[in-house]
């Protein structure tokens, strides 16, 4: 992360098209750093880039050396778009994230649906994934399936529009998983916009201080 990064980043945040808040970057850093802490930093990944406005913050998330997997249909693929949830523009991304990125080495972008990618083949070192792609409970479901198979133990994955009630398909899809395989990802971190999910924790990433017994008395 480049020397005034955040205030960079909070200074460009008007001017780039998308769907997301400040807030929900600060959450992904302050988290970030907590697993950080707990020696857990690797690749990072996010479904469904847009125009790089979150894409900024998860690519600062990526350990030194490791990948940042940016996946997205893009201008010339809309017509895959299942759930007609947003509409990603190539050009406009690789600006943004020429701007805070000297070293665009560890960008790897796959042009395409995310149902096309191989758990296999990105391997399982990612400490964080961003899920803001098909908004269906079907492209959901497979995009939870995908990061639960890649994330390293204790990896965090934050999913978007979970409480949006204009599209109900997301919590849907990550309820159903929850359902099925509910000893993969644990929930537990959420703002208003994004929900985090913990890949088999190894422990806490907060530890709260025990209460006193109580007395009865109110003081």
């Amino acid at each position: 992360m480049k020397a005034g990064f955040l205030q960079s980043y909070l200074e460009a945040f008007p001017s780039i098209q998308g769907f997301f808040t400040f807030d929900a970057a600060l959450m992904f850093l302050a988290y970030n750093q907590l697993i950080r802490a707990q020696g857990i930093a690797g690749d990072v990944l996010e479904i469904g880039v847009h125009h790089g406005l979150s894409a900024i913050a998860v690519g600062a998330l990526a350990a030194p050396g490791r990948r940042f997997v940016a996946v997205d249909l893009f201008d010339e693929m809309q017509d895959h778009n299942e759930s007609r949830s947003g509409a990603g523009n190539r050009e406009a991304f690789l600006r943004n994230i020429h701007c805070f990125f000297d070293n665009r080495d560890f960008l790897e972008i796959f042009a395409g649906h995310s149902n096309k990618l191989n758990a296999e083949k990105l391997g399982s070192q990612f400490s964080f994934c961003h899920i803001d792609g098909g908004h269906s409970p079907e492209e959901t479901y497979r995009d939870f399936d995908l990061c639960s198979r890649i994330l390293t133990s204790g990896g965090l994955l934050a999913l978007d529009d979970y409480f949006n009630p204009s599209f109900p398909g997301v919590s849907a899809g990550a309820v159903k998983f929850h359902l099925e395989k509910n000893e993969v990802l644990k929930p537990g971190l959420l703002d208003s916009t994004k929900y985090c999910f913990r890949n088999v924790p190894l422990k806490p990433i907060l530890t709260l201080p025990s209460r006193p017994p109580s007395t009865g008395c109110l003081r």
